[in-house]
């Protein structure tokens, strides 16, 4: 299939499944408006967030390729599925103040003026994503960072106290299994396990991997899944917590564990 029949697909699923979000976007376009930003959006402190993680809850983080999908697209690591997105529909609709698991947004997007975005060479990107959340998203919740893990010793404060005494499952492709991740968690003698699950298209292998979580669950009462595998893992993390496991989703984050650089420049 060629690139302009896949577009022209994913545009029709757009307008199929959200025709009021569909000309809402292209009016903007056509017009050259811009969505306003959300300055009253309700946000989760970092201290919090390592109390709820603490306590138990997951962490869920939505950016752009989880719009993506929802909106009926694919994107370059994962194609569309229906089953996929239905799975982050629910993540979505389910999210209350008594949820097993937060949900983190890139809230520098909904925030930031336009302006500003545009100069940072962002618009573009998170135009849509503003213009879905301002339709689909409660406002009347908090939101985590969903770039919490892109900061040096982010994942050391916030998750590390939920791994002592646990036995952690590492879901990741193998470009992240990397030296330095084994050896900071083999330094906090954290016991755990890696898992490698596909760099592309993830997602086939998804009851295949909650199979082998559910099993894990049986040989360990202590288990803890932490994954980054795209918008696979935020449905694995849904679906996980409505079984009592605890998922931390750190994503790219997974990458700087150990590391001396991180990804603050990317957002």
């Amino acid at each position: 299939m060629t690139n302009l029949a896949t577009k022209l697909i994913a545009a029709m699923r757009f307008l199929y499944y959200y025709p009021i979000i569909f000309i809402h976007y292209i009016t903007y376009r056509l017009l050259h408006i811009n969505p306003k930003p959300f300055n009253q959006l309700k946000t989760i402190g970092t201290d919090q967030i390592s109390e709820l993680i603490s306590n138990g809850k997951s962490l869920i983080r939505f950016g752009d390729g989880e719009v993506m999908i929802l909106l009926g697209s694919g994107i370059h690591f994962q194609k569309f599925n229906p089953r996929l997105q239905q799975k982050i529909k629910n993540v979505v609709r389910d999210y209350k103040t008594n949820s097993s698991y937060i949900l983190a947004l890139p809230n520098f997007a909904l925030t930031e003026s336009n302006e500003s975005l545009g100069k940072r060479g962002r618009l573009r990107i998170w135009r849509l994503f503003k213009i879905v959340f301002k339709h689909l998203f409660p406002k009347d919740i908090g939101y985590a960072d969903a770039m919490i893990f892109y900061h040096k010793e982010t994942f050391e404060k916030f998750v590390v106290p939920s791994l002592l005494n646990k036995y952690a499952l590492v879901l990741s492709n193998s470009d992240n299994n990397t030296p330095e991740l084994k050896a900071q968690l083999n330094k906090l003698n954290i016991e755990y396990e890696y898992v490698t699950t596909k760099k592309i298209n993830a997602f086939d292998d998804y009851d295949t991997i909650l199979k082998l979580i559910n099993d894990k669950k049986s040989f360990h009462n202590n288990l803890i899944v932490l994954t980054s595998m795209g918008p696979g893992g935020k449905a694995l993390a849904y679906d996980l917590t409505k079984s009592g496991i605890q998922c931390i989703d750190i994503g790219h984050g997974i990458e700087i564990i150990g590391k001396t650089k991180d990804y603050s420049e990317k957002i």
